[in-house]
């Protein structure tokens, strides 16, 4: 089919400047003086992906309590759902209850709301109440819950993950990666009720019994400006471990520092990594207007037009270098004509956004209605017609 160019470029041309590509290959990790004391670590902006840093990414390490970030995730995956409410009740189990570790201490048969359950996870990093919501969300099986955390990091492209439990005790084979504790922070992080729980400084539970007050493991969520958690975590063979996440000016930046010696030197090197990513980079959102055009012709269609649905879809950021401003160019182009039958939302035209050379975005136009191919009865017709009007 031939195409025509509706918007030959449409130029917006800014200065000069230069875009990080969406990828790892924007990685800086040669800065030693970042996460020097730690085995494993990342840097990401949430929404884009882009890696800002990293070090030995992708060494399988045991991620101790880190490992809740699933949990919380699934969870909350769940409630999206519709398919478990915060109100609803959880009866601990043996299981739940012999953990052991840093708990809330749970009794074989005490009941708890979702929403508590949570707040202990996120705040208080209770091994005992993350097998609970588990064993909740699956019928009573902890390990049909595990089976659930490996399929949704197998979802997300957490290729070195395996997980053996819901809270990240030690066991033989329960490892991940500090680019992978990124990707299931992000997956965390999606879910707009997560903050509610991974910021939390203190929270109370048993308010109507023996209350405790809750103070959250994680000291970013005091000590750092943005600061939206996300979870520490601790064991003798993992080293102190946290995936911390913060917010400023629109942006936010998930640090991972795996196998640290020290929980002060976890909490410093995270705040470094954040301060890092803040002051050298920033979201670019381009200005975008979409041609509007209302139809284009159909060949051998049972009609001779189909209109024509500019795309609506929110044009995605760009992470670029701070104080710089990208060369954009916008190209748009649509068929001049198509040919029945036409299925409804089929590709009609694309609009492709481009930025210092490197495409970084294509938007669709779509059919808005199906058209059928005429009949050779059909077609007669018409000609039949155009003679009788000649």
């Amino acid at each position: 089919m031939k195409k025509r160019l509706f918007a030959a470029v449409a130029s917006l041309a800014v200065l000069i400047g230069s875009a990080l590509p969406v990828s790892a290959e924007g990685a800086d990790d040669k800065n030693s003086d970042l996460a020097s004391g730690a085995k494993s670590a990342i840097l990401m902006e949430l929404e884009t992906g882009t890696v800002l840093f990293e070090k030995n990414a992708d060494e399988k390490l045991e991620p101790a309590s880190v490992t809740k970030i699933m949990t919380m995730g699934l969870v909350l995956e769940q409630v999206a759902a519709g398919k478990l409410s915060m109100d609803d009740m959880v009866t601990a189990s043996e299981n739940a209850r012999s953990m052991g570790g840093t708990e809330i201490n749970l009794d074989k048969g005490e009941q708890m709301s979702v929403y508590d359950l949570m707040m202990s996870v996120a705040v208080a990093s209770a091994n005992d109440a993350a097998v609970a919501l588990g064993e909740h969300i699956t019928g009573g099986s902890e390990d049909a819950f595990v089976d659930m955390m490996n399929r949704k990091a197998e979802e997300l492209g957490m290729n070195n993950t395996h997980f053996e439990n819901t809270n990240g005790l030690p066991a033989d084979g329960h490892l991940t990666t500090a680019r992978d504790v990124a990707l299931m922070t992000r997956f965390l992080l999606s879910f707009e009720q997560a903050t509610e729980f991974t910021a939390t400084n203190r929270y109370p539970i048993r308010s109507d019994t023996n209350e405790y007050m809750m103070r959250n493991s994680n000291a970013l969520v005091r000590e750092y400006e943005g600061c939206i958690g996300v979870k520490t975590g601790y064991t003798k063979t993992a080293g102190h471990c946290l995936s911390s996440a913060a917010t400023k000016n629109g942006m936010t930046l998930i640090a991972v520092v795996l196998g640290e010696s020290d929980s002060k030197t976890r909490f410093q090197e995270s705040k470094d990594l954040l301060d890092y990513g803040f002051a050298k980079y920033e979201l670019y959102r381009p200005e975008v207007t979409f041609e509007q055009t209302e139809s284009i012709p159909v060949k051998k269609g049972v009609v001779s037009r189909v209109e024509v649905v500019s795309p609506s879809t929110e044009i995605a950021p760009v992470l670029i270098a701070k104080g710089t401003q990208p060369e954009v160019e916008v190209h748009t182009q649509l068929e001049q004509s198509v040919t029945a039958p036409v299925e409804q939302g089929s590709a009609v035209g694309t609009t492709t956004l481009i930025l210092d050379g490197k495409e970084v975005g294509r938007y669709e136009y779509t059919a808005k209605t199906a058209v059928e191919q005429r009949t050779f009865i059909e077609s007669m017709k018409i000609v039949f017609y155009k003679m009788m009007t000649m």
